[in-house]
């Protein structure tokens, strides 16, 4: 089935997305992706910088109509495969195939909310909008409406399951890396994502190896990416989880 991957973003996560994750994306996938922001009534991309402000009440409504576009999203892609990602999320290699093979017994497969891949059929499509009107009667709060997706999902008929963490953190084979903890600013993102893929890129230079990806983080000298002061690095589960509270200007960026 075809792959259709998706980004919704706005304000300078917009500009991060296009400048940054789609020129990397693998050129398998590239023709199809999808990278979509809200625009005021001039035409003008929105400047809202909101991206993890779960708190807030103007990114509450930000994702309602996420969720919104990505219904119709759903609607364009009959009997095809959609994938939705965080708009900081890089893709390192194509995962058109092994999304079809998980898919195969699945209907919805997801890492947390940062990235969702569905089989699009009558069902989703009812799911989905039954999901939009159970978010817009529920009670907002921080983390809205993750946590509602996650309730709404368990409750449903679906076959789902979380995929594993190939999809969005650092660990041997990964598909894509997610900078949920990359920093809490455009810049801090763009610094963050620019950093892992200018390792990434080098290391795939000097030898055609994935696994030296994951070598290489783990040694002293490539742990910079989450500089001491700056970062805590811990490894749990056979993949890096940080915490960062802000990032360094003087890192390599391209």
């Amino acid at each position: 089935m075809k792959v259709n991957p998706y980004i919704f973003a706005t304000g300078g996560y917009y500009e991060l997305a296009c400048t940054m994750l789609a020129p990397r994306c693998p050129a398998s996938l590239r023709d199809s992706l999808v990278i979509i922001c809200p625009r005021d009534d001039n035409g003008l991309i929105a400047p809202i910088n909101l991206a993890g402000a779960t708190d807030n009440s103007d990114y509450h409504d930000l994702m309602l109509f996420r969720l919104e576009m990505y219904l119709t999203y759903i609607r364009q892609h009959r009997d095809e495969i959609v994938v939705f990602l965080d708009c900081d999320t890089l893709i390192f290699k194509d995962f058109s195939a092994d999304l079809n093979e998980r898919l195969k017994d699945h209907d919805l497969l997801h890492q947390n909310g940062s990235f969702i891949a569905l089989k699009v059929s009558d069902r989703m499509v009812k799911f989905w909008e039954e999901l939009i009107e159970y978010c817009r009667d529920a009670p907002r709060g921080p983390g809205f409406p993750e946590f509602q997706f996650h309730e709404f999902l368990a409750l449903s008929s679906l076959k789902w399951s979380r995929l594993p963490k190939e999809y969005g953190y650092l660990c041997p084979q990964t598909y894509t890396y997610h900078a949920l903890n990359g920093g809490t600013s455009i810049f801090e993102k763009a610094l963050v994502l620019g950093y892992i893929w200018y390792i990434y890129e080098d290391i795939q230079k000097e030898k055609n190896d994935e696994n030296l990806f994951w070598k290489h983080l783990l040694k002293a000298g490539y742990n910079d990416a989450f500089w001491d002061n700056y970062h805590t690095l811990e490894i749990q589960g056979g993949c890096i989880l940080t915490d960062s509270l802000s990032f360094p200007v003087m890192v390599p960026f391209v």
